[in-house]
């Protein structure tokens, strides 16, 4: 039985119908949309429904504050910092160079937050070892030992110009934070790891006792220090139930990493005893491994692996047997485009991102182009065939593109006057007044993005990306006009919030294939599982956010730190195969094209740690050999006439040391050049190459000894 079948199923023989004042909790969104679908299917008759929620969304409904826009969260931050600047004698420095610490900032904060520890300790400057023992007395030995690791590294009498601005930046960072922490408090709106520090300090003070009459927490792993203190009193009043999606055969490992935490939080919160869990030894599953030369490949070969599973069995009604993850977004399409026409129902759960489609790309290069030119008469005409090249802009208007790249051709100028050029096609008219326009960077591309909503040509999946960037431009567009930002700033913004979009395909959750992120996946159990891109830096994936926070200090105050992100990704590979009877193991051995050509650990954990047969195939692609076809021009009265200058010996200029050198190289080029003259379409150039200069040095020397004067001169000096 599933996770998440058998907490329903659990739920209903405890609760019977009475679930109207029972809440579900689980890690993540994805997981109640699968739950209420499985208590659905085991209820006989109509009852009020529990409340399914996720973490985040529990706490939030448990606290009078509103999460905060990240954009404006920078912003206040950064009026903070400045302010405390001036307190201390010192010249703010501008938003556009402080953008990229305010985020790093505010993740730390929310990170400290998360775990409860006190930022006055953690940003503490430390300048005798031996006052570690006093001011953190609170701290295991084991952390103390960390933290005076770390000082002793430090050794802040020795002073570079990098130790000093950090040690000055980490001596404002508490008092940043409290003035920070004020003004959330004043508006009730804050980022995430302070919403859940208030919800874990009314439970310590006991201010707080949620309306339910029971809340299930079901299908967590790690836990961090506010989570663990929310839990702890809401199990002390009788007010919580925890549920653990584990399997027996891994807990049995005492040693095993990724079952640890499990293991610990089974001791602290111990599930109801009719909670049972199985136990499936890995050795009883059916596992095949397959390697590709070419990471492409991997989709193909998921097709064919659905085919199979198609033609063998039936997905259980409203239980989708079958899920594809894939650790690397990138192969999403290419996997689209391979899915069997059999196949009736595929749900995309991960969401497309919004950076790797071409709307995103034109988004940028367009925000390039305006901050290189606005307000110039002339641009350059290799950025603008550029822009004319992209693929969105040759789907609007393909035949005027290609005139007007025709006319900047002809031109043969490498720089463009806008305001004489001819104009034949739509978009360049646009730009033109685009540069013009006395608006914003913000307020020019948005005119763009609705040029390209309202564009007939463009596809359906384009217009939803268009239309997801215009919804995340609203945002910043209100930024930009209150604070006064820079054209720069505003693309950096703009890039940070392409990165974060994501679009939603439609599809029916409950049914047929599933197509999946790593992360979608927890609380999940599938049937068959195939498994893409088990490369290691894929899965894991690599962890470089970067942190204020040294890791020494990380460690010793028990914040996040990349050894837990192994942890966790570690338990999501192993808790998928819980459950699992059929697993494809797909990696990639072309480096060029994802920078990791190796197994993930987590194959060869299997391989040596559990000793399972992986049956290993390599794939290579097949690479069909094609005879080349000969070509062959008869001799015709008209090319032997050509012919007949280079036969004439008395001709002493039949041969150029170009033509001769074409000729021994390739005679078919030879032909096609000097004797049925079609030349390379000439291309502008910005700067003079080897073949330019060539051809100006040897026309600058005919008209030189052209001249009767100079024929038969010495020439001893310049002319």
């Amino acid at each position: 039985m599933y996770f998440l079948e058998q907490t329903a199923s659990w739920l209903l023989k405890n609760f019977g119908e009475n679930l109207n004042n029972i809440s579900v909790v689980f890690p993540n969104k994805r997981s109640g949309v699968f739950f209420r679908n499985y208590l659905i299917n085991q209820i006989s008759k109509p009852v009020w429904s529990p409340e399914i929620t996720d973490i985040e969304s529990f706490i939030l409904q448990n606290t009078a504050f509103l999460k905060a826009d990240p954009i404006s969260q920078v912003f206040t931050l950064y009026k903070v910092y400045s302010a405390i600047l001036v307190q201390n004698g010192q010249n703010p420095e501008s938003i556009d160079s402080f953008y990229p610490w305010g985020n790093i900032m505010l993740n730390d904060f929310s990170e400290i937050d998360k775990n409860l520890a006190e930022p006055a300790d953690v940003f503490r400057l430390i300048e005798d070892l031996k006052d570690i023992d006093t001011l953190f007395d609170y701290l295991s030995p084991e952390q103390i030992e960390i933290l005076k690791t770390f000082w002793t590294n430090i050794n802040i009498e020795s002073h570079t110009n990098e130790k000093a601005r950090f040690l000055r930046m980490w001596q404002m960072l508490p008092d940043i934070y409290e003035e920070l922490k004020k003004k959330q408090l004043k508006e009730k709106a804050a980022y995430s790891g302070f919403i859940y520090r208030i919800l874990a300090g009314k439970c310590i003070n006991k201010e707080w006792m949620p309306q339910e009459d029971m809340i299930v927490f079901a299908g967590f792993h790690l836990l961090n220090k506010a989570e663990t203190t929310i839990f702890n009193y809401l199990k002390t009043e009788g007010k919580a139930v925890f549920l653990w999606d584990a399997d027996n055969y891994f807990l049995e490992r005492k040693e095993f990493s990724p079952y640890q935490a499990i293991r610990r939080n089974m001791s602290e919160f111990p599930e109801p005893p009719d909670f049972v869990h199985d136990r499936s030894p890995l050795t009883g599953k059916s596992f095949r491994m397959f390697g590709f030369d070419l990471t492409s490949t991997q989709v193909d070969m998921a097709a064919q692996i659905l085919r199979v599973i198609g033609d063998n069995e039936e997905n259980s009604p409203g239980k989708p047997d079958t899920a594809i993850v894939l650790a690397d977004e990138k192969l999403l399409i290419p996997l689209l485009h391979t899915v069997p026409e059999s196949m009736d129902h595929v749900n995309i759960t991960m969401g497309y991102p919004v950076i790797s489609s071409y709307p995103a790309d034109i988004v940028l290069l367009l925000a390039d182009f305006m901050i290189r030119y606005s307000g110039c008469q002339k641009v350059r005409t290799s950025d603008l065939v550029n822009l004319l090249n992209h693929p969105v802009n040759k789907m609007t208007e393909p035949e005027n593109i290609n005139r007007q790249l025709s006319v900047l051709n002809e031109s043969k100028l490498a720089f463009q006057d806008l305001s004489s050029i001819k104009v034949e096609c739509t978009f360049l008219s646009f730009l033109t007044n685009a540069l013009a326009s006395a608006k914003n960077l913000i307020g020019k591309l948005q005119d763009f993005l609705v040029y390209y909503l309202e564009n007939k040509e463009i596809t359906e999946i384009e217009k939803e990306i268009f239309y997801q960037i215009y919804k995340g431009m609203n945002r910043l567009s209100e930024h930009a006009e209150k604070e006064n930002l820079s054209d720069l700033l505003l693309k950096k913004i703009l890039k940070e919030i392409l990165i974060t979009l994501k679009v939603a395909f439609s599809g029916e959750p409950l049914s047929g294939i599933q197509v999946m992120g790593i992360l979608e996946t927890r609380c999940l159990d599938f049937k068959n599982l195939i498994l893409i891109s088990m490369n290691e830096g894929l899965w894991p994936s690599v962890s470089n956010q970067p942190s204020f926070i040294p890791y020494q200090v990380r460690k010793a105050f028990y914040l996040n730190t990349p050894e837990n992100d192994d942890v966790a990704y570690a338990y999501y590979f192993y808790r998928l195969l819980q459950r699992a009877e059929n697993i494809w193991l797909m990696y990639s051995n072309d480096k060029e094209a994802i920078g990791f050509a190796e197994k993930s650990r987590y194959i060869l954990q299997l391989l040596y740690d559990f000793n399972i047969e992986l049956n290993e195939t390599i794939v290579s692609p097949h690479i069909t050999k094609t005879l080349r076809k000969e070509i062959i021009y008869p001799k015709s009265e008209a090319i032997l006439k050509q012919l007949e200058p280079y036969l004439d010996e008395n001709n002493k200029s039949r041969f150029s040391p170009s033509a001769l050198l074409t000729y021994l190289d390739c005679k078919l080029k030879f032909f096609y050049q000097y004797i049925l003259k079609i030349k390379e379409k000439e291309t502008v150039q910005e700067e003079i190459d080897a073949a330019v200069f060539g051809k100006v040095l040897h026309r600058t020397m005919e008209l030189i000894y052209s001249d009767d004067e100079i024929k038969n001169t010495v020439i001893d000096k310049p002319l």
